[in-house]
């Protein structure tokens, strides 16, 4: 098995993505500590046009740290369900 990078590794952005029901909020930092963010749908549509942010940003996968969350009123909402 392939071991996660560390803290202390050379990529160049981080990416996290809180995904909701509807929608992906997305945040990513580069080098220099600048943010970008978008929303995308949370479809097919939304996740190809994701990939064109990203790359249109140099972000590619071998260059980008990933870190998904789900949303804390769908996590709260998720739990109230169970019961």
């Amino acid at each position: 098995m392939e071991e996660a990078p560390s803290s202390s590794s050379n990529l160049a952005f981080s990416l996290g993505i809180d995904v909701g029901k509807e929608a992906l909020e997305v945040a990513l930092r580069g080098e220099e500590g600048a943010i970008a963010r978008t929303t995308v749908a949370n479809d097919s549509d939304g996740h190809d046009e994701l990939l064109r942010w990203l790359s249109g940003r140099g972000a590619g996968p071998e260059e980008t740290r990933h870190c998904l969350t789900k949303s804390w009123y769908q996590a709260t909402e998720s739990q109230v369900e169970l019961f």
